[in-house]
């Protein structure tokens, strides 16, 4: 983003950054302190990192900054960070499986389900420690609820798989082009790869962030949707290689190679492909 934007943009970004420093500093002064909290860091877009840096160089008066990442993502920006910038990293045990049985009962209750104890100590015990275990775990009893099919799946990782074998066919092929993607990235862009119009795209991205699969997110102002958890992409790799995602890397290809894409992204697609000479070229 830095590269692609214009002298003019970059240094009003830099004095965004700047007057949010001072900002923080004025209220730490007038209140004694400020306590800055970003949750979930694996999740913030160039834009935010960079802002987050830019707070850290200022190191703002009385103000501290408090940031949780998973430790399981592949993101891991806090890493770069505190590399940089120094600080503090604690890391966090698992939930205790009480913890873990009070979250899975509000989540039952919510869906108007039966939270027994047997079903709870079965989902803590099953979930280690980990709330998106438990929480797929119900997602996925409450879409097996309506049809009382059988006994409700109570393992996370069957449950998963449950939630993705639900999907629609248009749902999975956005499923499978954004594993291709390896990140966040446009509905539009996707639309294109997929031959299929923006609002078809669309409906399934708000239905898949709505089964747990998927979340919203926002690059350069741009709608972007990717994957909720690593666990889903995980899940999804099970099923296929890399060969068996060479059409949508083409595809993604040509798409990043319009007007709104980014030939770097293109080429490592064509890569993706086995399309070599193609990406020299």
């Amino acid at each position: 983003l830095a590269q692609e934007a214009s002298p003019q943009v970059e240094t009003s970004r830099a004095d965004a950054f700047l007057a949010l420093g001072r900002l923080l500093e004025h209220v730490a002064a007038v209140s004694g302190a400020v306590v800055l909290v970003l949750d979930d860091l694996q999740w913030a877009a160039a834009d935010a990192l960079a802002a987050v840096e830019a707070l850290l160089l200022q190191a703002p008066s009385r103000v501290l900054l408090v940031a949780s990442e998973r430790d399981e993502s592949a993101s891991r920006a806090s890493e770069g960070l505190l590399e940089r910038h120094g600080g503090i990293a604690l890391a966090l045990r698992p939930l205790e499986d009480d913890a873990i049985e009070e979250l899975t009962a509000g989540a039952l209750r919510a869906r108007g389900l039966p939270s027994d104890t047997r079903t709870l100590r079965t989902v803590a015990g099953a979930s280690e420690g980990v709330p998106l275990f438990a929480e797929m775990t119900v997602r996925s009893m409450a879409l097996r609820a309506p049809r009382d099919d059988g006994s409700p799946t109570l393992d996370p990782r069957l449950a998963l798989n449950e939630l993705i074998a639900a999907s629609s066919e248009d749902e999975r092929s956005l499923l499978l082009a954004l594993l291709a993607a390896a990140g966040p990235t446009p509905i539009e862009l996707l639309a294109l790869a997929l031959g299929r119009p923006y609002v078809v795209v669309d409906v399934s991205a708000a239905a898949l962030v709505d089964r747990g699969l998927l979340r919203w997110t926002r690059t350069g102002g741009r709608a972007c949707v990717a994957f909720y958890h690593d666990a889903v992409r995980t899940a999804l790799e099970g099923g296929f290689g890399e060969e068996g995602l060479r059409p949508l890397h083409t595809r993604l290809a040509q798409a990043f190679l319009g007007p709104n894409g980014s030939k770097e992204q293109a080429v490592r697609h064509l890569l993706a492909a086995g399309q070599s000479s193609t990406a020299a070229s």
